[in-house]
């Protein structure tokens, strides 16, 4: 109950655990907690049931369960948890590594507003014109198209060098010269052409595509015989999701009052960005006369192209965290039962001259033996479970190893950290309670 608003917030879904609880589901869970205990029980039962008195008369059957049975459980249990854990450190990294890539562009508080939804372009520039004034603000773009939405798609046909023509999809974004500023788009060699409607940028990865040299290139022809001026050129940007397929784009910076925007973009000075939100939104809705909009952040509709990829993170790390509770637990009980079983052997060799740092090391040696033979296991598992993970993202994979021996050292540490602390007073019980009862 206690997590209900953050379930509700990981699965999108309402729940209500009180609500619904009822006979039925009652039953069900009655059923469920009858049969994980007759699963748990099965193991162990079915040992005790074919055990032979002789083997019990003679130790065989302690020395089975000790080396065996509880060695087999204790690699099965540690090399899922390492397996688990390193898919999870895997997702996680790559996730900052996308949101960390470079975009080839760098934004500061920007504002964005929906120009399309209020119908009139004079209105638009009033409110440019107005929030100029605001000591606050620094920039004001009128813009077709932000990198976040990816702008408009035109795709065409260009002449290569050899002149031959070649498909190239263009996103296009009409703008203003602000837009260069706002987003720190570096123009290298602006050829400043005398246009009248004003100048066409490409990005670099034209002239690539097209196998044109650029200071060669005055102009692009496309089949239709229509001409594209190259005012100049300047990296790639990445746009919408990095994950998406990216293609050469064009940033055609023409005069503010010829620009039919669909976004208008405020940048802010430093300070308090709620306050200058609310009264530039005040503003907004009084030149607009009132139509609804929506401003958001220009970092906030970044991170929302990114929702789906951060809200499987959150889930994945959330159920996961549940798992490793469950499964260290599960660790931490065999450690228990491990030493316990230990006890005799222990009183017998401390008899005969071992001390209690012998002896906590022997079990520490035997857990970490297992640990070891649990990474065996571990690494086919987690293998796989990154693959899966890079078949999902389609984003450059890298290697797991990194993940894989942190996800092993954090599962060593409590592991063995469980043993020691465990461990701690049985190495220093008297052997003879132990002898005594033989």
């Amino acid at each position: 109950k206690a997590v209900e608003p953050t379930a509700c917030d990981l699965l999108q879904t309402r729940l209500d655990i009180w609500a619904d609880l009822n006979a039925i589901t009652l039953l069900i869970y009655l059923i469920g907690i009858i049969l994980l205990s007759l699963l748990a029980g099965l193991v162990p039962a079915v040992l005790l049931s074919h055990y032979h008195p002789l083997d019990v008369v003679k130790g065989t059957f302690r020395r089975k369960t000790k080396a065996v049975y509880l060695r087999a459980l204790y690699v099965v249990q540690s090399g899922l948890t390492v397996a688990m854990l390193t898919c999870t450190l895997y997702l996680s990294a790559q996730i900052y590594r996308i949101l960390r890539e470079p975009l080839g562009y760098t934004y500061g508080h920007v504002l964005d507003y929906p120009a399309m939804t209020v119908g009139s372009s004079e209105k638009i520039r009033l409110f440019r014109d107005e929030a100029r004034k605001k000591p606050f603000v620094k920039n004001v773009c009128l813009t077709a198209g932000t990198p976040v939405n990816r702008g408009n798609n035109n795709t065409t046909q260009l002449y290569d060098s050899n002149g031959i023509p070649q498909n190239v999809s263009f996103q296009v974004f009409r703008t203003d010269s602000v837009f260069l500023d706002i987003f720190h788009i570096q123009v290298f060699d602006d050829r400043k052409l005398p246009r009248k409607w004003g100048n066409m940028y490409f990005s670099e990865s034209t002239f690539d595509s097209l196998q044109l040299d650029y200071a060669r290139t005055a102009e692009l022809r496309n089949e239709y015989g229509r001409q594209y001026a190259v005012g100049g050129r300047y990296a790639d940007i990445k746009f919408g999701s990095i994950l998406l397929p990216q293609s050469p784009t064009m940033i055609s910076v023409e005069h503010p009052d010829k620009v039919r925007p669909w976004n208008v973009l405020v940048e802010t000075i430093e300070g308090d960005q709620a306050a200058y939100k609310r009264e530039l939104d005040a503003l907004f809705s009084e030149v607009v006369e009132g139509i609804p909009f929506e401003s958001k952040w220009y970092a906030d509709e970044m991170t929302e192209v990114y929702k789906d990829l951060l809200h499987m993170r959150t889930t994945i790390v959330a159920f996961t965290c549940a798992a490793l509770l469950i499964s260290l637990l599960g660790l931490t009980a065999m450690s228990i039962y491990f030493i316990s079983q230990r006890k005799r052997d222990m009183a017998i060799r401390k008899v005969f001259g071992s001390s209690a740092g012998m002896e906590r090391a022997r079990l520490l040696r035997f857990s970490l033996l297992s640990l070891l033979a649990g990474m065996l296991l571990a690494v086919p598992l987690a293998w796989f479970g990154v693959r899966q993970i890079d078949g999902i993202l389609h984003y450059s994979p890298m290697a797991m190893w990194g993940v894989f021996g942190v996800a092993f050292l954090l599962v060593a540490l409590i592991s063995l950290g469980s043993v020691c602390l465990i461990s701690w007073g049985a190495v220093r019980e008297n052997p003879v309670n132990h002898i005594k009862t033989e």
